[in-house]
């Protein structure tokens, strides 16, 4: 049997952590330096035999002892480890032993918060754009009919959450997003709210046409501004997203320059765009852009099945970012997520983002990660209580 890093997966070290990623997800997770060490043996020998025999030699132990060591490797980092009776294409790791050896008492692995480290604020499901790719089948609504909807995020309990995270010595990082958050009347107010309180803000839009509303909110200090753009040409943006979407984002763009904001662009790759890749980070290059995230299409919500990519493309994706990273790496960092729906039962639970992301919504109901479960509501109960909960039943599962 041969064995190694998933080809959508690599380990890196960033800062004082070692971080295995799974590109096939937005999946992550923190491992200890030994983990890390047994990974490199694991990637370099692929065989399974040949690795036990490495530990039993490195650390002078019986052959019983060395397989029970790999087999608990393969199940902690299961969703991570790709088995095959043959060899294959094997996960990037982008350090050797000497990194570990010389940072080892230096490398820490969290331990869990008692609040999540970034909350993400669902302003809005409605969303002045018509992206076909739209994964949460977010509700049509231009900027005028937006004004007399109420599906709405509001001040009060955004205020509730902020002051539980002040009173508990808490600094998340809040994102704003939706739909189209820039849609929500009350978003001025949000933002101003969360700076008094001394959080840092993201931004997460495909642009909005009333410029005078985006200009006060980059007055406010949002910190990060992460645009949708999904091709750097025009008129296919405006296909993918619907009419004027690109000169919307134009315009916004240079107005959050202006203000010196820091600002990344999301690109969404599907068989529309996937071959563009090298004209986006150009684009993203020229315009003075520091961070560009390429995520692969997901078929759900509004998104169907005939804009996904194989297996195949995905890589080619993948290795096309890997070259561009290189080839660009003075000038700008590249990104690149596959399909997050792939993230299995066996990810999920070794995924540190369990431990540090929530979403807020509407009427106070918090779900987790993902959306993927009811945590609870702040309007019921605190929200200390609602994430000491979640905490007890994740580290239980």
């Amino acid at each position: 049997m041969f064995l190694g890093l998933n080809r959508f997966c690599t380990l890196s070290m960033i800062e004082n952590k070692i971080v295995l990623t799974n590109h096939h997800t937005e999946a992550y997770s923190y491992i200890s330096p030994k983990l890390a060490i047994l990974l490199l043996i694991i990637n370099d020998k692929n065989d399974y035999d040949v690795i036990i025999r490495e530990i039993q030699k490195i650390l002078g132990v019986s052959r019983e002892k060395s397989k029970s060591i790999v087999d608990f490797t393969l199940k902690k980092l299961s969703g991570y480890i790709t088995y095959s009776k043959e060899k294959a294409v094997y996960g990037d790791i982008m350090f050797d032993l000497k990194d570990i050896i010389n940072d080892f008492g230096k490398i820490t692995v969290d331990n869990v918060s008692n609040l999540p480290s970034q909350i993400h604020l669902m302003m809005t499901n409605h969303c002045n754009h018509s992206c076909i790719y739209c994964e949460k089948n977010a509700i049509y609504a231009n900027e005028c009919d937006a004004q007399v909807l109420f599906d709405y995020l509001t001040p009060d309990v955004v205020n509730d959450v902020l002051r539980t995270c002040k009173e508990n010595n808490a600094k998340p990082h809040f994102v704003l997003t939706g739909g189209e958050p820039l849609l929500s009347p009350y978003i001025l107010t949000i933002v101003e709210t969360i700076k008094k309180y001394g959080f840092e803000t993201m931004l997460v839009t495909k642009g909005i046409s009333d410029f005078v509303k985006f200009e006060e909110l980059c007055k406010c200090g949002v910190d990060i501004i992460r645009f949708s753009l999904d091709s750097c040409f025009e008129e296919k943006e405006d296909i993918l997203a619907g009419k004027g979407t690109y000169a919307e984002i134009m315009n916004c763009l240079n107005i959050a320059k202006k203000y010196n904001s820091k600002i990344i662009i999301n690109t969404v790759l599907m068989l529309e765009n996937y071959s563009e890749i090298e004209e986006m980070v150009k684009f993203c290059v020229d315009k003075g852009v520091k961070i560009v995230h390429f995520v692969v299409v997901r078929p759900q919500g509004r998104c169907h099945n005939d804009l996904a990519l194989t297996q195949e493309q995905m890589l080619i994706c993948k290795n096309k970012t890997i070259e561009l990273q290189e080839k660009y790496r003075e000038l700008i960092r590249i990104i690149f997520t596959c399909d997050y729906t792939n993230c299995t039962e066996d990810i999920c639970k070794n995924c540190a983002k369990r431990f540090e992301v929530i979403n807020v919504h509407k009427g106070g109901v918090i779900t987790s990660c993902g959306q993927k479960m009811y945590l609870g509501s702040v309007m019921e109960e605190g929200l200390i209580d609602i994430w000491k909960k979640h905490i007890i039943k994740s580290q239980n599962a």
